[in-house]
């Protein structure tokens, strides 16, 4: 969503840092959105540190976010943590999100950045991109489990796609 922070410089170990906006899109019908999939793009930077996980320049920066908060408004509706190498992880949300037929839903995705230091996890001068992976909704009306991405039901990142239960979303490094 054009409401995701551009490139920004963050100071390791902060938290509630806001990575993303999804934009959720819902077609036909009402749904209520209980899962969200992030993944963690390959992150790019500098030195690794040299203590827990931050000795490996290839993790794709799964050491550099401890963890990933969902909030629908002030609210926060779901939570997700990238443990050990993961790359991805995916959020049950604690309070589903009903999305209105024919209306956006904007969802903001933040992080807690990890530290830096001898045995700590993050890596120096790392870019960190935070993607949306998936999802699932039920139609309110139907029933219908909605799952994405498909060729109807995608999940994006940078792009808008005006499809059928479509969510969209832009990403947005941090």
């Amino acid at each position: 969503d054009s409401s995701s922070p551009s490139y920004a410089l963050k100071t390791a170990g902060s938290t509630g840092v806001t990575a993303m906006a999804l934009k959720f899109h819902a077609s036909n019908e009402a749904q209520t959105l209980t899962k969200i999939g992030l993944t963690l793009v390959n992150s790019v930077g500098g030195a690794k540190s040299a203590g827990a996980a931050g000795n490996s320049g290839t993790n794709g920066g799964a050491s550099d976010v401890v963890n990933a908060y969902i909030y629908n408004g002030t609210t926060l509706v779901g939570t997700a943590s990238f443990t050990g190498t993961g790359t991805t992880a995916t959020s049950t949300l604690t309070t589903p999100v009903t999305l209105a037929k024919d209306a956006d839903t904007i969802l903001t995705v933040k992080v807690d950045l990890s530290t830096i230091g001898v045995s700590a996890a993050g890596g120096i001068g790392d870019i960190v991109v935070v993607d949306p992976l998936n999802f699932e909704a039920t139609g309110n009306s139907s029933g219908t489990t909605v799952t994405g991405p498909t060729a109807t039901n995608t999940v994006t990142a940078g792009h808008q796609a005006s499809q059928r239960r479509s969510a969209r979303a832009s990403r947005s490094p941090i």
